[in-house]
């Protein structure tokens, strides 16, 4: 493991541990060698690191989200985020704000 940095959760066996070898970062997963949640460092005083949610890594296999929160899915599964009212049934929103709090989507 590289130092300053935190890896939560467990491997698939010995064989297939989950490490984290990206300095002051987190990873986190659970019977996987590959983490679940990522956030990397920042870039300094009055700045915040990036969060990756599945295997975001770039052409040298080092995670690297490329957005303040960069998702990938696995192979064979889609990329979806799914954002859920409690009770959709009532007519509870669910809504994605984009830009401003006037400027996205939404659904009822």
């Amino acid at each position: 493991m590289a130092g300053k940095c935190v890896a939560i959760g467990s491997g698939v066996s010995s064989d297939y541990m989950l490490s984290n070898y990206m300095q002051e970062s987190l990873m986190v997963g659970f019977n996987s060698n590959l983490s679940t949640f990522f956030v990397s460092m920042s870039e300094g005083v009055n700045r915040t690191g990036k969060v990756g949610i599945g295997n975001v890594v770039d052409q040298y296999g080092q995670m690297n989200p490329l957005a303040k929160l960069h998702l990938r899915a696995d192979d064979g599964e889609d990329a979806a985020v799914f954002i859920q009212p409690f009770n959709w049934a009532r007519g509870d929103e669910a809504s994605l704000a984009l830009g401003d709090d006037l400027n996205g989507i939404s659904a009822v």
